[in-house]
């Protein structure tokens, strides 16, 4: 993992990333233990966004930052055309309730 102005390289997000609508553009970052939304590259639901929020700073977080990377990459899984709305309401709900979704994992495996 390179550092470029103090910034982590985005292979760090490569294939952690799952787009599960375009729109409102919806992904999830599928991490060990936690996941996040991330909602049309405004929103991110982890801590460090939010930190930024209260601190009054421009709302931001890596996984925001890194996202027009891995795009740009095709680094990414792409469920949106294959999901409906309950699916993605579900996945969402489990990631802010729970911490992280058990329907996303049994989706991407079984693709």
């Amino acid at each position: 993992m390179g550092e470029r102005s103090g910034r982590r390289e985005p292979g760090y997000l490569y294939y952690k990333l799952v787009k599960l609508s375009a729109s409102p553009e919806i992904w999830v970052y599928v991490g060990a233990s936690r996941d996040y939304v991330i909602v049309d590259s405004r929103y991110c639901s982890c801590p460090s966004f939010m930190m930024s929020l209260s601190r009054g700073e421009k709302p931001s977080c890596k996984h925001i930052e890194g996202l027009p990377l891995v795009m740009a990459t095709g680094k990414y899984r792409d469920l949106s055309v294959s999901l409906d709305v309950r699916d993605v309401e579900e996945i969402v709900m489990e990631v802010l309730v729970v911490g992280f979704s058990r329907k996303l994992r049994e989706i991407m495996f079984s693709h």
